[in-house]
C-alpha cells in the first residue's frame, strides 16, 4: 500500500476534526484542484460540502470570504503558487483585512510540484504573507506536526495559510512536543539550523549521517512568532542558520531577524527555481538536502563549532 502524502495526511486529520464541530459549518472551495488534493472521496466520506470554481483562485478566495461573512469556515484548496500569486488581492483585502475565517490550503508548496516545473513552484508565498499580520502561517512536516497544526488552526477563527506538499513524509523519530517549535535533535546552545516542512527533515537526516554537530529546530508555525519563546528555545547560541525552501527575502530568516534583533542569522534559501525533477532531486540541487546541505551549513559555522 502506498504511503499517504503529507497533503493527504493533513486533510484526513482536518476532516476528522471538522465533523466533530458543528459550530464551524465548514465548506471546501477548490480551484480545479479537487482531484489533485484527493478531496472528492474524503469529503463525501465525511459529509462535508464542496464547491469548485474552476481555474480561478481569486474567485475562489472571494467566494470563501463571502462564506465566512455568512458564518462559515471556508477552506480553499489551491496550488500554493497560484493561490498566493493569483489570489493576492482577495487575500489581502477581503480575508486578512476583514479577519475572515478563511484558510488557504496551499498544496504542492515549495519545490514539491516537482516535475510541473518553475510555473508551479511556490518559493515566494511566505514573503507574500509577511506583512499580513492577521494571517497565521503554518509549515508542517510529518504526521505529528500535521496533528499539532490542525489543533492550533482550529483553536481560533480567522485567516490562515497552510503550506503543504504532495510527497510522503516519514515520521521523525523521538518524542513529539506540543507547540510551534520542535527540536529534531537534542536541544543545544551550540549552532542551530532552523527551518520547516519536509525539506528540513531531509536536511536533518543528512546532518545526522554526516555527523555534523548542529541542533535542528523545526518551525511548525512561522507566523506569528513568539519572540520570548524563540529566545528561550535558542538559548545563548550566536550561530543561527536558516535553511529554507523559499527564495531569499521574506521567509523565515527575515522573521527571525525581526524577532531576535541583535543575533546574526545566516540565510540559506533557494537562489533560483531549479526547473523540473523529483522533489528530492530538486532539494539536493538547491542544497537543501544531502551532502550539499551539509557543506552549505558547514561553510558558515566557526571551525571549532561543528564537525
Amino acid at each position: 500500500m502506498t504511503a499517504p502524502t503529507q497533503l493527504e495526511e493533513f486533510l484526513g486529520l482536518l476532516c476528522e476534526e471538522l465533523v466533530c464541530d458543528d459550530s464551524r459549518r465548514p465548506c471546501f472551495v477548490t480551484c480545479d484542484s479537487a482531484s489533485t488534493f484527493r478531496l472528492p472521496a474524503l469529503l463525501e466520506r465525511h459529509g462535508l460540502p464542496h464547491i469548485d470554481v474552476g481555474i480561478s483562485e481569486a474567485l475562489g478566495l472571494g467566494l470563501a470570504a463571502g462564506l465566512a461573512a455568512e458564518g462559515r469556515t471556508a477552506f480553499v484548496a489551491a496550488f500554493a503558487a497560484f493561490g498566493t500569486l493569483r489570489g493576492a488581492e482577495p487575500l489581502r483585502t477581503l480575508i486578512d483585512g476583514e479577519k475572515a475565517d478563511v484558510v488557504l490550503l496551499g498544496g504542492m508548496a515549495g519545490l514539491s510540484a516537482g516535475p510541473d516545473g518553475v510555473s508551479h513552484h511556490a518559493l515566494e508565498d511566505l514573503a507574500f504573507f509577511r506583512p499580513l499580520d492577521s494571517t497565521r502561517v503554518y509549515t508542517p512536516s510529518d504526521a505529528a506536526a500535521c496533528r499539532w497544526v490542525v489543533a492550533d488552526l482550529l483553536s481560533q477563527p480567522g485567516p490562515a495559510y497552510v503550506r503543504l506538499a504532495r510527497v510522503p513524509v516519514p515520521s521523525w523519530p523521538g518524542q513529539d512536543t506540543d507547540g510551534p517549535l520542535r527540536w529534531l535533535t537534542p536541544r543545544t546552545n551550540g549552532p542551530v539550523v532552523c527551518g520547516y516542512g519536509p525539506s528540513l527533515l531531509a536536511a536533518a537526516g543528512a546532518f545526522g549521517e554526516a555527523g555534523l554537530g548542529v541542533g535542528v529546530l523545526e518551525f511548525r508555525r512561522c507566523q506569528p512568532l513568539d519572540a520570548s519563546a524563540l529566545r528561550g528555545a535558542l538559548g545563548g547560541t550566536d550561530q543561527i542558520v536558516v535553511l529554507e525552501e523559499h527564495r531569499a527575502g521574506g521567509g523565515l530568516a527575515d522573521r527571525l531577524r525581526e524577532a531576535l534583533g541583535d543575533v546574526p542569522v545566516h540565510e540559506m534559501a533557494v537562489a533560483a527555481s531549479p526547473g523540473s525533477g523529483t522533489y528530492m532531486d530538486l532539494l539536493n540541487e538547491c542544497g537543501l538536502a544531502g551532502p550539499r546541505a551539509v557543506e552549505r551549513v558547514r561553510s558558515v559555522l566557526r571551525p571549532d563549532s561543528a564537525v
